[in-house]
């Protein structure tokens, strides 16, 4: 466990979850933001991939289902082939370290995703094929960055809470979420139509 159980009670709560005497209620607040935001970068690019292979990489209209359904598999393979790894270094180095280096690839490498043609063009890379090549390579990359994260917030919900609330810091992180995923779908998905693909990239 990363963070030592306090056995006292400080009358500290956070939303209903007993905070321990050797934690404060900002470790909790950046907790659920933290899953708030991984949500987010989990769903957003199952919202956008589609639109930009069409109209930034030229994809044949023949194989989009293929190669969308491709690069949403990128997650899930660096998932299979990590996840164990991740696991044991989380033990060795601390679970926020990683979580942050998580956030960080993620964030970097979702920007270079919207210019993965410009990257392609740059490395003399002009072939539809080759530059289809390179968006996989990166969003790879960003599976990488969130197979990161996403453990940690889980793991750091058990490390933060007493056996009593867990079930409720559990719902918590479900509902935080849930929460992000709805907010792409809803508002974000919205801003592409109105303000443009590239506005994703441009933060």
């Amino acid at each position: 466990m990363e963070i030592a159980q306090g056995t006292g009670r400080t009358g500290k709560r956070f939303f209903g979850i007993q905070i321990p005497p050797d934690l404060r209620w900002s470790h909790f607040f950046n907790l659920y933001a933290a899953s708030f935001l991984i949500a987010c970068l989990m769903v957003l690019p199952a919202i956008i991939q589609p639109l930009f292979l069409k109209e930034v990489i030229n994809i044949p209209s023949n194989r989009a289902g293929t190669i969308n359904s491709g690069l949403q598999n990128m997650s899930q393979i660096a998932t299979l082939l990590f996840i164990g790894l991740i696991g044991v270094i989380s033990d060795r180095v601390g679970r926020r370290i990683l979580a942050v280096l998580g956030f960080l690839i993620a964030g970097v490498f979702f920007i270079l995703f919207g210019y993965s043609k410009d990257i392609s063009l740059a490395m003399g890379i002009s072939s539809v094929g080759g530059q289809i090549f390179v968006t996989y390579v990166i969003r790879f990359i960003i599976g990488i960055g969130i197979i990161l994260c996403f453990p940690q917030t889980i793991t750091m919900v058990a490390d933060y809470t007493t056996p009593g609330d867990r079930g409720k810091a559990m719902a918590w992180h479900g509902a935080m979420m849930a929460l992000g995923s709805m907010i792409v779908f809803g508002v974000l998905a919205r801003i592409a139509s109105t303000m443009g693909l590239m506005s994703f990239f441009s933060f």
